[in-house]
């Protein structure tokens, strides 16, 4: 394999996560043969999908997001924060700096961000990732 090809394997992950979720309902609460522990395991996939999507105005995905411990750095984050931000001159939550990387990065506006529920769902999802990274099994 060539250095510049993207992994066969993570490809191919990303692929079946994708599928999973458009063959399955969106609404994962409301799918009763699925066990609480899937459902979690669903939004943690799903999560980590969404953290790596190019989306929104500016057609970026989250990996440049810094959540205070560096850019692409996950341990700790959910113990560190809530913590004060230069960018921003703020104490901000895990889900308050979420918003913002996906306000600034992103280029979704504020209201808009806070109105779609999609968005809020797609916010659910990758602090259960985040939560699931960090050995945490608490939903947030």
């Amino acid at each position: 394999m060539k250095l510049n090809q993207p992994n066969p394997v993570f490809y191919r992950a990303r692929l079946i996560i994708s599928f999973l979720f458009l063959v399955l309902p969106f609404n994962l609460g409301a799918d009763d043969n699925l066990s609480p522990g899937e459902v979690e395991m669903l939004h943690v996939l799903n999560g980590m999908e969404i953290w790596h999507q190019k989306i929104g105005p500016n057609y970026r995905s989250l990996e440049s997001c810094d959540l205070g411990q560096g850019m692409g750095v996950f341990k700790g984050v959910v113990e560190s924060l809530p913590m004060f931000f230069d960018d921003t001159s703020k104490i901000m939550t895990l889900k308050e700096r979420l918003t913002f990387c996906i306000e600034s990065i992103q280029g979704f506006s504020y209201s808009y961000i806070s109105s779609n529920e999609l968005i809020q769902k797609n916010i659910f999802s990758i602090l259960m990732w985040l939560n699931h990274i960090n050995g945490e099994n608490n939903i947030p």
